[in-house]
């Protein structure tokens, strides 16, 4: 591979995998704010 692919190819990576752990932060804040819900509901009645 050209160099110059390479150090792309490399942020690509970087990008992607930062890309996936936002989403997994996102997906689990998600979680947690069902399960506070939840509770909430529970609480109440």
């Amino acid at each position: 591979m050209a160099p110059n692919l390479d150090i792309k190819w490399e942020l690509i990576k970087d990008f992607l995998a930062t890309d996936i752990a936002n989403m997994e932060q996102f997906k689990l804040q998600v979680e947690q704010r069902l399960i506070a819900r939840e509770k909430e509901g529970e609480s109440r009645s």
